[in-house]
């Protein structure tokens, strides 16, 4: 319940909601549009990569909590 860990939460959940980008979301048509990807390619490439970064997000931020 400390600042720190109120911060940390916070970054969590922003992590947390960039996991999935849905067809609904206009990212995910800019991104398919510059990067020449037919839909279902991109839906791939694209869902593979939110996931990463959010993963990648979520160890960086487990690791802060067992530093600070």
């Amino acid at each position: 319940d400390s600042a720190m860990g109120r911060t940390l939460a916070a970054a969590a959940v922003s992590a947390g909601s960039m996991a999935i980008c849905h067809v609904n979301d206009p990212f995910f048509w800019i991104a398919a549009a510059m990067a020449r990807l037919s839909p279902g390619r991109a839906l791939y490439v694209i869902s593979l990569g939110s996931v990463v970064m959010a993963a990648g997000a979520l160890v960086v931020l487990a690791a802060l909590r067992q530093l600070l």
